[in-house]
């Protein structure tokens, strides 16, 4: 019984591409709620901005990722409560650009993200061609 309950406590998750391309983003450093709106594009990935709304709900459900306020000119972090992040995100301002030296609502992998990032496999339609 005990190994059964190993195994599925290491079974991987799965990921869509914009959750994998968000979580990648993540375990790197922190990014503003701006920054992925737009959608994220490289010569490999295009994402519309929906996808990666979505894929940014997705994870804090999951708790891979969090909320937090930041202020880039200090590096200057500040939790957000879980409570207060459903509220945030229906406010379009967060979604826009911040000002020169204003903070703003970023996101960042958790030490449970990080992890299931490291021992996750991309999304097969990132898989090498």
């Amino acid at each position: 019984m005990a190994r059964s309950t190993q195994r599925k406590s290491r079974s991987r998750l799965t990921f869509s591409e914009a959750e994998w391309e968000v979580l990648s983003s993540t375990t790197e450093d922190v990014y503003g709620l701006w920054e992925g709106s737009g959608g994220i594009r490289s010569p490999s990935v295009s994402i519309e901005g929906p996808d990666v709304r979505n894929a940014i709900r997705s994870l804090l459900g999951r708790k891979l990722i969090y909320l937090l306020w930041f202020r880039h000119d200090t590096n200057e972090e500040e939790t957000i409560a879980d409570s207060e992040t459903e509220e945030l995100l229906a406010d379009p301002s967060v979604w826009e650009p911040p000002n020169s030296g204003d903070r703003y609502v970023a996101y960042a992998a958790t030490p449970a993200g990080e992890r299931v990032f490291r021992r996750s496999k991309p999304p097969v339609s990132r898989a090498v061609r």
